[in-house]
């Protein structure tokens, strides 16, 4: 153990008792844990115990999932845009040299932080906030 800390044996003994105490423990305790599963060995390794599977579920990357979905569905074809999401192509040209996931990330908030950006349902949807000088 004193080799796992990069100490020889005699430092080791020369650290405080409850120190030597807690590293002790620790070690013990990694040895008891499966590598696996993070439940104790004992636990883990019984033949006899019953397993149920369960899953939990993250709504917020469902959603993100969706939306990449729903975004790759609407570029199936044109994959190819000019940078400002404004002009698709289906193959990649000088006027069209990045592709649909350059670049992009998409996520999910609880609130809507880009209203004007409807980028999973207008192929020619901008991440440029629009000038407001330039509103009606």
């Amino acid at each position: 153990m004193a080799r796992s800390l990069g100490m020889s044996l005699r430092e080791f003994d020369r650290l405080p008792d409850l120190e030597r105490s807690l590293w002790i423990a620790e070690y013990e305790r990694e040895q008891a844990t499966c590598g696996e599963c993070g439940r104790p060995i004992a636990e883990c390794s019984d033949p006899e115990r019953e397993w149920y599977p369960f899953r939990t579920v993250c709504f917020a990357t469902q959603a993100q999932a969706a939306h990449q979905a729903r975004y790759e569905r609407l570029h199936e074809k044109a994959q190819w845009h000019n940078g400002i999401f404004t002009s698709w192509s289906e193959r990649q040209t000088d006027e069209h040299p990045f592709h649909r996931d350059a670049g992009v990330r998409i996520g999910v908030a609880e609130r809507d932080l880009h209203p004007w950006d409807d980028f999973t349902r207008e192929p020619d949807a901008s991440p440029i906030p629009p000038d407001p000088d330039e509103e009606d």
